[in-house]
């Protein structure tokens, strides 16, 4: 797991960054702004900084969740009940970081830095209180996600699967092998097709950072579905890390339609 875990941490720094960069630009307007009506030093600045800091918890979080799913997965990780605390642990530990780095981001800006400290820290206890809301909510979709994987494995027989690179080859225990079913049909291949090239269209004229993630998401899923037999466990894997991606841009609404429909086709049903 460690590889992925690498992985993650290195996309995550990407797309940390690009939403540290859009919060600066945020708290800077706020700022002026409050500096031009004369309340830079107001209970209303700290509310309005406080609340440009927290609004970004949730695309950090789901970024995490989203990213660390797509790293397991292309490793090979399937997140079951064996797992599942590993996986909560991860990114429960990183949101923690990243909710005292908001904290201490906010209380250096002008409306917070010359404050009475008991004062200010009532108001950055918001941080906390959504951060913690996120985290709860991600530990539920992880044991929902490890729930759904265990219950596909047999109760009877304790069979160890592993997806090996010949696609379509699975190991159930020492020596012995078996063919997974990974029929797409074609119409169904045609229909998510089409569907990715919608996304693709949409994608390119949207300007959200995780615009690239959509992009990178759309190639890899046309390439496996170009395959003359294409792997339906990864192309399940690479619609459900799309849907997500397309769940994080607010203008992406058609495009994610589009996708749940095609997705129903494939086996995946999206939220």
């Amino acid at each position: 797991m460690e590889s992925a875990l690498n992985d993650f941490r290195e996309l995550l720094a990407v797309e940390t960054a690009k939403i540290d960069r859009s919060l600066a630009e945020t708290l800077n307007k706020t700022i002026s702004l409050l500096a031009s009506k004369g309340n830079l030093q107001s209970s209303a600045g700290m509310i309005l900084i406080t609340r440009n800091a927290s609004d970004t918890i949730p695309m950090h979080c789901q970024t995490a969740f989203v990213l660390l799913l797509r790293s397991l997965t292309a490793h090979g990780i399937q997140v079951d009940q064996s797992n599942k605390d590993t996986v909560i642990g991860v990114l429960r530990a990183w949101i923690k970081g990243r909710l005292l780095q908001l904290r201490e981001v906010a209380s250096q800006t002008a409306p917070m830095a010359n404050q009475n400290p008991a004062e200010k820290d009532n108001y950055l206890k918001e941080i906390e209180y959504l951060g913690d809301l996120e985290i709860r909510r991600i530990a539920s979709e992880v044991a929902l996600i490890a729930a759904a994987h265990s219950r596909d494995k047999p109760d009877q027989q304790g069979y160890n699967l592993v997806f090996n690179a010949q696609v379509g080859v699975i190991q159930t225990g020492a020596g012995s092998f078996g063919i997974a079913n990974q029929h797409i049909d074609q119409g169904a291949s045609k229909a998510l097709t089409e569907a990715l090239a919608k996304i693709h269209a949409l994608a390119t004229a949207d300007d959200d950072p995780q615009r690239n993630d959509v992009l990178d998401l759309v190639a890899d899923t046309r390439a496996e579905l170009e395959k003359e037999k294409p792997n339906q466990f990864k192309v399940k894997s690479l619609v459900s890390g799309l849907g997500d991606a397309l769940s994080l841009m607010p203008k992406m609404k058609e495009a994610y339609d589009a996708l749940k429909w095609a997705g129903t086709l494939v086996g995946v049903n999206l939220p």
